[in-house]
């Protein structure tokens, strides 16, 4: 019989969920709490924290999704991807009120909402942004996927 142990106490932003995701080894976890991403062991005291320009300064829910170990943010001027050592931060998408976004499946893929409230689609790697087609005022969404 396991017993549960409180890792940190976290405070959500604006009153949002926090969203938890395991990292591929399945020891740490990765959250985000106020302005900083933590990537947490779940079996010692390791506990190491990505604090990102412009992260986490609007009130919003889904902040960070996990593939692959790869997470997936939004900040003040677009949406980012970057690795669990906080390193290289790589910006996919540009703009200034860019919400939730998801990795697809596969990981090749990113699906946000944009600035007109409508739900975008773009690669990974920046290339081919396009709208998905009758999606308009989308207020928040979540990505029913099997990974």
């Amino acid at each position: 019989n396991e017993k549960f142990v409180v890792l940190d106490e976290v405070t959500s932003w604006h009153d949002q969920p926090i969203t938890f995701h395991w990292a591929n080894d399945r020891q740490s976890i990765i959250f985000a709490a106020g302005t900083t991403i933590h990537v947490r062991s779940v079996v010692d005291a390791q506990h190491a924290t990505i604090q990102p320009a412009g992260f986490g300064t609007r009130e919003s829910g889904r902040a960070v999704d996990l593939y692959d170990d790869r997470i997936l943010y939004f900040a003040d001027d677009g949406i980012y991807e970057v690795g669990l050592d906080g390193l290289n931060p790589r910006r996919i998408v540009e703009g200034n009120d860019l919400h939730y976004p998801q990795w697809g499946p596969n990981g090749e893929q990113v699906i946000y909402r944009g600035t007109d409230d409508q739900l975008y689609i773009i690669n990974a790697d920046g290339t081919n942004n396009h709208v998905i087609p009758n999606t308009e005022s989308v207020q928040q969404f979540d990505l029913l996927l099997e990974r």
